[in-house]
Parts: structure tokens; sequence; C-alpha cells
């Protein structure tokens, strides 16, 4: 999997949200996206799964985003938002599972063995058995979101793009999520606001700050403190030994 970003720009009633990004993103990793608010993270993400409309810009395995139908599209990318679609909140956990799986279904077409098959998996992976058949609205936000996390991974795709997974999630939960996110064979696109968990799991960091791209790289490279106190405008302390620890 390979997403090409080339010159985007990106702006609001005369406000400047994107500015001339340049990207290449490539191969089965975690690529964290970090900044201050404001910094475009969300907007980029939206560019890339195609909320917000482009032509000739972002390419995914050199074909421009524009030209894929939804659903070849939604086959090879998997999204979860900081904000989810409404989702009725009267069906199972299993059920919103198998929602992952429409891409690849027409619309009489019945779930078969592989489809409850990357469901029981999903379910295992994020340890959800005791879930399966409670209903939606009978759970916490932390326990949603790993729900949600679980659908993403029953789609099956080769890009997956988080915003903010970890939101509502504990940090034992948070941990867990990342370190899935790491086996998962699909080039991972994730925004964090937490720099300890990017410094730990993400294989790749890019930095944006005001719209524009501030720095693309390895998280030792990125998490500087010269960078993150240019970036975040507040003044960091990194301790690399015995481990990395980033203060401030």
């Amino acid at each position: 999997m390979k997403v090409e970003i080339k010159n985007l720009d990106f702006e609001v009633n005369q406000n400047k949200i994107l500015n001339d990004i340049n990207l290449t993103l490539e191969g089965n990793k975690v690529i964290g996206i970090l900044g201050p608010n404001g910094a475009g993270k969300t907007s980029l993400l939206k560019h890339i799964y195609k909320e917000v409309h482009t032509e000739d810009k972002i390419f995914i395995d050199g074909v421009d985003i524009s030209k894929y139908d939804s659903k070849e599209f939604f086959q090879k990318v998997s999204i979860l938002t900081q904000f989810q679609k409404e989702i009725d909140t009267n069906l199972m956990v299993e059920d919103v599972l198998l929602m992952g799986r429409y891409p690849y279904k027409t619309l009489l077409s019945k779930y078969d063995e592989l489809d409850y098959r990357l469901v029981d998996e999903a379910i295992e992976t994020l340890n959800l058995s005791h879930l399966r058949h409670r209903f939606i609205k009978s759970l916490s936000g932390g326990e949603f979101q790993r729900v949600m996390m679980a659908k993403v991974l029953v789609t099956h795709p080769e890009l997956i793009i988080l915003d903010e997974p970890t939101n509502h999630l504990d940090i034992k939960y948070k941990v867990e999520l990342m370190e899935i996110l790491r086996d998962v064979e699909a080039l991972t696109l994730v925004s964090l606001h937490d720099l300890e968990l990017a410094t730990k799991f993400c294989d790749e960091i890019l930095l944006l700050k005001d719209g524009s791209l501030v720095k693309q790289g390895e998280p030792k490279e990125i998490l500087t403190e010269k960078l993150l106190s240019n970036t975040f405008d507040i003044k960091y302390k990194i301790i690399k030994e015995p481990e990395f620890i980033i203060y401030y």
C-alpha cells in the first residue's frame, strides 16, 4: 500500500487549514500524526478518506482516489473517526462488526463463513467475547470505541485511518490498541495527542503545525526538545536513557 499526497492545500472561509502538503507513505507500518489542536490533523485525514473531495492531489497505489468507486475504495480503506456516524443502538455488537463486511456485499447477499471468521478473529483480538451479544446502547464509551476498532479490522483493509482512536480508553486499552495496530498487516495512519504512545508504537511520525508539515521521520528523530517546543509552544525535556521519556 502506498499513499501519495501532492501539493495539497485546503482553506475554509479564507482560513488556510492545510498548506502545500507533500507526502509519500507506504509499507505495513504505523504512522502517527502529531500536532497541536488546529494543526490540520483531522483535515488531512478527511482528505485521504474522501470526506473532502480532491482531484489530482491524493493517490492510493498510484490511482487518484477520486477515480475509485465507493465499494472499491472502502475495501481498501477502513476508518475510525472521532465522531462516529449514527449507529442504531438497538443493534448487538456482532451485528455492528458484520457491518465491516458491507463493502464486499451486494444488496441481497448474505454473510458467509469468511465474514463470520473475520468477526471471530476481531472479537478475539480485542477481547470482546463478553460483549458479543450485548446491545450497543448498553456499552460504555470505551467499550464502544473498542467495538468500532474491531469493525475496522473486520473490513480487512490495506489502509487504516484512525482519528484519535485512544479517546475514551483507559491506559491499559490504549496500550493494547497500539500493540494491535503494530501487528496488523496494513498501512495505518493514526492521529494522536499522546507523545509517549507515539514514541513507543509508531514506526514513523508526521509533525504538523498551522496546516503545514514540520517534519516527517522516525519517532526519535522527530520527538526532539527543539521540534516539540517549537511545535507545541511549550518547553519539553527528553530523557533518552534508560528509556525514552518526554517531560514538559
